[in-house]
């Protein structure tokens, strides 16, 4: 997975070709105990990684911890949803329900800006910050990544 991250780093597709990757640090790790410093880092992003974490509210708080006061937290990820066919089929292994996730994002301080569900709610798009007093806005629509809306 580095590999692939470091190729796409270094040669960016179109619609990023205007992002500053020399400021993205690749870490592989531990997500409960990140060998990184406090407050250090502006954002931190996940694709599908969280269900994948036996401790994932732990993961949740490191990644708070390594954040910078607003930071941003933005991740995509798979949820216990409301269709039983879905979750027995493809997401058994799926620890937490968007109840669970968003009470752990809280938990760990941060303000949730968005939390779009699709699939039945068997998928989310989550953005969080490490500010206070950030409203919560929860949609259960389709979310689809819009053209043109990178590094928004």
């Amino acid at each position: 997975m580095l590999a692939r991250a470091r190729k796409l780093l270094a040669r960016p597709p179109r619609w990023a070709s205007d992002v500053d990757t020399g400021r993205i640090e690749l870490v592989c790790c531990d997500a409960t105990h990140l060998p990184l410093a406090d407050v250090s880092f502006d954002a931190a992003f996940l694709f599908g990684v969280l269900h994948h974490i036996r401790q994932w509210s732990a993961a949740i708080a490191e990644v708070y911890r390594v954040l910078k006061p607003g930071g941003m937290f933005a991740f995509e990820e798979a949820l216990i949803g409301s269709s039983r066919l879905l979750a027995n089929r493809f997401w058994r292994h799926v620890p937490f329900g968007r109840d669970e996730l968003h009470a752990a994002l809280r938990d760990a301080g941060f303000s949730v800006e968005r939390f779009e569900t699709a699939l039945a709610g068997a998928w989310c798009f989550v953005q969080a910050r490490t500010s206070v007093g950030t409203s919560v806005a929860i949609c259960h629509r389709p979310w689809r990544p819009r053209p043109g809306r990178a590094g928004r």
